[in-house]
């Protein structure tokens, strides 16, 4: 391999490494654990003692053959309009039986399912349609009592008290020895939570049986009891927001951001891998709020929803495969009041003085003050703001060293890292500017000196803009927080193998002082999707039409990195040209390819001077060959010679990674774009493949983690090296020239096959949206290659094809 090959596999390496790695900027570097000593309150559920119940209690009823009232098929249970029968292994189930309660009062029903195997019983109802069940996920937190009622063919049912604990059922005594439904007592009502299998004493929840998933509807299970923590939570939501607010510091416990849906156009969110995994696999985690809640003009606890939302913040976890659930520290709340002299402030439990549709009012009487928070929907023209939260808050007393908090985003992967940034707006020098803070680590961060204007906290996609729109005093705080005090969600998936380890994915809050007076302090929270329409609709909403004063909150998503001031513009075209070709193909994957097909029109003399050069380079090889072998002893007489050579032919030994560098700020512009462009997550190209533009694709995932490929196999980045290797091939098919040294052939074709894995390594994390630019680059410069060869065939009279 000769010297220039060499020049260019190494030029590529290092550039594409720059690459890479800012494309991955800000990274979050794993930390050592670090223990929680304040606030680690464990959820628990209530201890009782297993006591059989009644048989009479239940709604236990007979079957009898439709046409033979005296012919008893068996025993099952009734719930709502669904009768669950078990079917003799000797004799099958009829279409239709006559149901007779304990009342004497008889129906004639209908087979509505039928479930393979003996261990999970039929479903019948009156019209034989499959019906609505009621049901709830199962605690995993500690032992819990259930009933299994157990059938024996014509026998008698028999109730079993027994303990679930990790999906298993333990007796006190001996083990049921008969197939059994498994009850659990729900608001002073036993409803069904699964089945028990004799046989091998498995465990079959309702969830995980086909015949019965679709079918019900499973809710949160929360204990009849007041909680042991005392903590109460209450909502204010709209068609852009969930906004939990908790009594534990007037605060924000949770922002939970509605998936956009038929129902709900204005939002811009859509449902990622992530968030069906956490829904399928760890269920308790998919309830919004996480616990039960009030809403206003009720004093009723509402349960409640599964999945359709988005945490934006991280919040408390639910058990996932035997690891400890987790509290949020209240500290750790948005829109919390903090105070390095009063370190138990955060968690004080608040008052609410006042709680309508969307404005809720909280207030703290201390001997030394009286805090009164109120939290309101932003308005414009009686509609909401999008995302934008307000709060005024009042001290009455001593109100020095008081904080308020940004909360703690959750983690968002970009090409299999975290992105969280942190950024502030102020005035320097009568411009406002806004600057990105450098990530704290192990510590806090604090910027004296400075009022800004807003503080951004964001993980890439998503973030918090803390907004002082009155008065305050100068400084800002950031705070590193490990991922084992204040865990990500993630961190449940897969825990056993440690696919996500918590320690790996810290968090940052932000906070602002609050000026000491007894006059109303007012903050506006942006909290939701960095996406510039959204934004610059949030700014022209805020702006003051007297003062002219807007937010700017468009600002926060702005370019950093090594080749920020490169790069910046190029993406902001890009941006343009995607947002342009949406307007009429409605589909971001082909928007893709049309700008990589506009930047080729673009790039197409570069490209082609670039492939030009290179064939002049590989046809003078075998001149240079024939100086060296003549001025072997006097090197400098083969440079100047070489030199000379160039010159009379017109070529230029660099003119080939000349064009590769101009090029370099489209690429990193494309790679800013896709790592900003908020419209690109979770935008789906071929559903069940690629279904996250901003992610890797997925052809097939599995459990057990394996060294680089992870969990799951990502296809796009192999389809661009086979891309890669075909254009080799062509490079070859292309050069069939007498004039080509076959030995400069043969290097080329080496660093080409070298490039081609390296990219292929590189590109397997990056999200899909950029191996398609890659791979329809790849291909349509295949077919410029190969146009710009026939025409210097054509040229030098010389037989390419």
């Amino acid at each position: 391999m000769n010297k220039r090959s060499l020049l260019l596999i190494f030029f590529f390496t290092i550039v594409m490494f720059f690459v890479h790695n800012y494309f991955l900027s800000d990274s979050s570097s794993a930390t050592k654990h670090e223990n929680n000593t304040e606030e680690t309150t464990e959820k628990v559920f209530k201890k009782h003692t297993p006591q059989s119940i009644s048989l009479s209690s239940l709604p236990v009823v007979m079957f009898f053959d439709s046409d033979s009232e005296s012919d008893l098929i068996g025993y099952g249970l009734k719930f709502d309009e669904s009768f669950l029968v078990y079917q003799n292994e000797e004799t099958p189930l009829k279409d239709s039986l006559l149901a007779k309660n304990q009342n004497d009062q008889k129906t004639l029903i209908k087979k509505a399912s039928s479930p393979k195997g003996f261990n999970v019983p039929f479903i019948y109802t009156k019209d034989g349609t499959l019906p609505r069940l009621t049901s709830f996920f199962m605690p995993e937190a500690s032992k819990f009592p259930v009933q299994l009622v157990e059938f024996d063919n014509q026998n008698m049912p028999k109730v079993t008290p027994a303990f679930y604990e990790n999906q298993h059922i333990h007796f006190e005594g001996n083990a049921s020895m008969t197939r059994a439904v498994v009850l659990a007592k729900y608001q002073s009502k036993y409803i069904p939570v699964g089945f028990y299998n004799p046989s091998d004493s498995t465990f079959l929840a309702l969830s995980q049986a086909p015949s019965f998933s679709d079918v019900t509807t499973f809710m949160s299970y929360k204990s009849d009891t007041p909680s042991v923590t005392g903590e109460s939570f209450y909502v204010l939501e709209n068609d852009y927001q969930q906004v939990v607010f908790s009594n534990f510091g007037g605060s924000v416990a949770e922002i939970n951001l509605p998936f956009k849906s038929k129902t709900n156009i204005a939002s811009v969110v859509l449902p990622i891998g992530f968030d069906k995994i956490i829904k399928e696999r760890y269920p308790l985690n998919a309830f919004f709020p996480i616990q039960p809640y009030f809403v206003a003009g009720s004093t009723q606890l509402q349960d409640p929803k599964r999945g359709g939302f988005h945490p934006l913040i991280r919040r408390d976890l639910e058990n996932g495969e035997g690891k400890t659930s987790f509290i949020t520290p209240p500290r750790l709340y948005a829109l919390n009041l903090v105070s390095n002299e009063e370190q138990d402030l955060a968690k004080k439990v608040y008052k609410v003085t006042k709680f309508e549709k969307d404005l809720i009012q909280f207030q703290l009487v201390q001997p030394h003050r009286r805090i009164t928070k109120t939290f309101y929907f932003v308005k414009n023209n009686d509609k909401h703001i999008p995302y934008t939260l307000r709060t005024d808050i009042k001290v009455d007393g001593d109100s020095k060293g008081l904080y308020i908090t940004s909360g703690v985003p959750e983690v968002e992967l970009i090409s299999g890292s975290a992105s969280p940034d942190i950024k502030y707006r102020y005035n320097r020098n009568q411009k406002n500017v806004v600057e990105k803070l450098k990530l704290p680590k192990n510590s806090s961060s604090v910027v004296k000196g400075i009022s800004p204007d807003w503080i951004s906290n964001s993980n890439g996609f998503f973030g918090l803009i803390l907004d002082p729109t009155s008065e305050t005093i100068p400084g800002l705080e950031a705070e590193y927080i490990s991922g084992t005090q204040d865990p990500t969600r993630l961190s449940l998936i897969d825990a056993k193998n440690d696919l996500y380890p918590p320690e790996k994915y810290p968090g940052y809050i932000t906070r602002l002082p609050i000026k000491p007076s007894s006059k109303t302090s007012t903050f506006t929270l942006y909290a939701g999707p960095y996406d510039q329409t959204v934004l610059k609709a949030v700014d022209k909403a805020l702006t003051n039409e007297k003062t002219g004063y807007s937010p700017m909150f468009s600002k926060a998503q702005s370019f950093h990195g090594w080749f920020s001031f490169i790069s910046e513009p190029f993406a902001k075209f890009l941006m343009i040209l995607l947002n342009f070709f949406y307007s009429f193909t409605k589909s971001w994957a082909l928007c893709i390819v049309l700008i990589t097909i506009v930047l080729r029109l673009l790039l197409y003399p570069l490209n082609s001077w670039s492939f030009k050069s290179m064939t002049k380079m590989q046809m003078l090889a075998p001149d240079v060959e024939r100086i060296k072998k003549r001025y072997a002893k006097d090197p400098k007489r083969v440079q100047l010679e070489t030199m000379q050579l160039y010159k009379e032919k017109g070529a230029n030994p660099f003119s080939g990674c000349l064009p590769m560098i101009i090029q370099m700020p489209f690429l990193i512009g494309m790679f800013d774009l896709l790592k900003s462009a908020f419209q690109l997550r979770g935008a789906s190209f071929i559903p069940g493949w690629i279904d996250n533009l901003a992610a890797p694709d997925v052809l097939f995932s599995w459990s057990y983690p394996i060294f680089f490929f992870g969990t799951e196999f990502h296809l796009l980045p192999f389809i661009l090296g086979a891309m890669m290797l075909l254009q080799q091939k062509i490079t070859t098919w292309t050069s069939k020239n007498k004039k080509i040294d076959p030995e400069a052939q043969k290097q080329t074709m080496i660093s080409g096959n070298v490039m081609t894995i390296v990219f292929t390594l590189m590109f397997y994390n990056f999200p899909s949206g950029l191996n398609i630019y890659w791979i329809s680059s790849t291909a349509l410069g295949i077919l410029q290659q190969y146009m710009t060869a026939r025409k210097l065939n054509k040229a030098s009279s010389v037989e390419i094809v």
